[in-house]
């Protein structure tokens, strides 16, 4: 039986983290054609009104998964199935008042939300996210549910679909608006209507789900929970889940705030701010967010290892599993940024319009070194969360905050939104900088920097260089994008080449990275070759 449950929990866990992986492209992959049919102004009150949503959500409703998850877990380790009816039943009908509470603010606040971020025609697409609100935080009491149960198969299902519904409808909604001619702003509201669509089809998916498992099913006997215990366990585990969570959401938030409402102090109109606002965000930060997403696995791999390590007491193996998924975030993080350092043009004009993409082209190019950073700061979360000082990276959060905040309001009304990104890039600086300070007292780190971060970088630079080269060579005889192609698998191709003749990972570091067996006896046969001919 044992061995049953852990075969469903690893197969769940890796149909999840392949389901996030898709969810993520598929965000992006919605981006692209919105852009070409709504535009960067289109995308301005597209995002504008995406963010202040998402800051509300993680608010109110981030931390419920992981928390209910939690509660659910250790009832049914108890075997108390009174209890985990109690916690399901409590849980729903608490977050269900949260959800419409938000949705009414969105839905009646939007006017005033739309003219204090300084973009007053974002009103229409800002109530559009009132019932995705609502039914984000219920489907996140519903995905807790079954996390808890060990049954990771619903979360992904949901999450595919919701992302499949956002991607057709959200398209298929903006080109019907702009051939009606209607108001930009009410076409990007009919794209945000492809996200309620979808967030419905989630949220009614697991509610029908739930039913049929038996979650509503009133069991009979004694449990040791009452609903009072239950809530204040949950706001327990789920405050500094949802604090933790917050650093990604609070910066696009500080960016919407400064940008419209400094860009002005420049000389530039309300409007031509928006445009500004969506190119930025509608194409440089989709691609600043996307090498993050393959960290996550490596990231949430650490945490039981390092739990049970820190239980046994075993000091020395604690730093080495630190030192290793380190190494492993720089692997894939150095490369990405000197891709998009170098590389920001050739890889927004594969994707994007001409003119979208040379505007928007110098500010990823100055986002691109925070993507280490993030890197840095995902796995430092984590594995301070493991040590047990779940409330460290929230320090480290609000300082980065800060610095953000006074960066972008120096910055912007003096050299334009370029302010923006270079806040960003000293927001993760700080963080990871106080992150590691941490997590060098609390998690018995040693770095060693060449195996770190050296050779990482070493191997990133022949291969930037190689498909910098590449593409020069071939763009005159094979077109932008196509040459931006060649010069990219290049990068990647050569990176990974060096990597393996630097030896930086070990047989040790690799048996713990969250890839396939049959990659890593492939890396492993190739490291072997490699000794053999040196």
């Amino acid at each position: 039986m044992k061995s049953n449950t852990d075969h469903k929990l690893v197969t769940g866990a890796v149909f999840l983290a392949a389901s996030g992986m898709i969810v993520k492209v598929l965000g992006l992959v919605c981006k692209i054609p919105l852009v070409h049919i709504i535009g960067d102004r289109g995308m301005g009150y597209y995002n504008c009104a995406y963010t202040i949503y998402n800051l509300l959500y993680i608010l109110c409703g981030t931390g419920i998964p992981v928390a209910v998850s939690i509660l659910v877990s250790e009832g049914a380790a108890k075997g108390d199935r009174k209890g985990v009816f109690l916690i399901f039943r409590t849980v729903f009908f608490a977050i269900l008042p949260v959800g419409l509470l938000g949705a009414g603010f969105l839905l009646f606040s939007s006017h005033s939300l739309a003219r204090w971020i300084g973009n007053p025609p974002a009103y229409i697409a800002i109530s559009v996210m009132a019932p995705v609100f609502l039914f984000s935080c219920l489907s996140g009491a519903l995905r807790g549910y079954f996390q808890g149960r060990m049954d990771m198969m619903p979360t992904g299902i949901s999450q595919l679909a919701e992302a499949g519904a956002k991607t057709l409808f959200g398209v298929g909604f903006a080109y019907y608006g702009v051939r009606r001619s209607l108001p930009l702003a009410g076409c990007a509201a009919l794209a945000l209507i492809g996200i309620a669509f979808g967030s419905m089809l989630s949220a009614l998916y697991l509610f029908l789900l739930s039913i049929v498992k038996g979650a509503w099913k009133r069991e009979d006997g004694k449990s040791s929970y009452t609903v009072k215990s239950i809530l204040k366990k949950l706001l327990s585990i789920a405050l500094p889940v949802t604090m933790g969570s917050l650093v990604i959401s609070l910066s696009n938030f500080i960016d919407l705030t400064l940008i419209m409402r400094l860009l002005p102090q420049t000389g530039m109109d309300s409007e031509s701010a928006n445009l500004i606002y969506g190119n930025y965000t509608g194409l440089a930060v989709p691609l600043f967010n996307l090498p993050p997403v393959i960290i996550l696995p490596i990231a949430y791999a650490a945490v039981p290892k390092l739990t049970a390590l820190r239980q046994a007491k075993q000091n020395d193996a604690i730093g080495k599993l630190s030192e290793a998924a380190l190494k492993a975030a720089s692997i894939f993080t150095i490369p990405a940024v000197l891709g998009l350092f170098v590389l920001s043009k050739e890889v927004l004009l594969i994707l994007f319009e001409r003119q979208s993409a040379l505007r928007a082209a110098p500010l990823l190019t100055l986002l691109a070194p925070a993507v280490f950073f993030v890197g840095i700061v995902t796995v430092t979360n984590s594995l301070l969360q493991a040590a047990g000082k779940q409330f460290l990276p929230v320090f480290s959060m609000l300082c980065g905050g800060a610095v953000k905040f006074l960066v972008g309001i120096l910055l912007i009304p003096k050299i334009g939104i370029a302010g923006a990104p270079i806040g960003t890039l000293a927001c993760y600086l700080v963080i990871a900088v106080c992150n590691l300070i941490f997590t060098v007292k609390y998690c018995r780190l040693r770095l060693r920097f060449f195996s770190v971060f050296w050779s990482p970088l070493a191997a990133s630079l022949g291969g930037v260089l190689t498909g910098k080269l590449l593409y020069i060579a071939f763009s005159a005889h094979l077109g932008v994008r196509w040459a931006g192609m060649v010069g990219i698998l290049a990068t990647a191709l050569v990176y990974g080449v060096l990597l393996i003749c630097f030896g930086t990972l070990c047989e040790k570091e690799l048996a713990m990275l969250p890839i396939p067996q049959k990659c890593k006896k492939i890396l492993l046969r190739l490291q072997r070759t490699k000794r053999e001919v040196c």
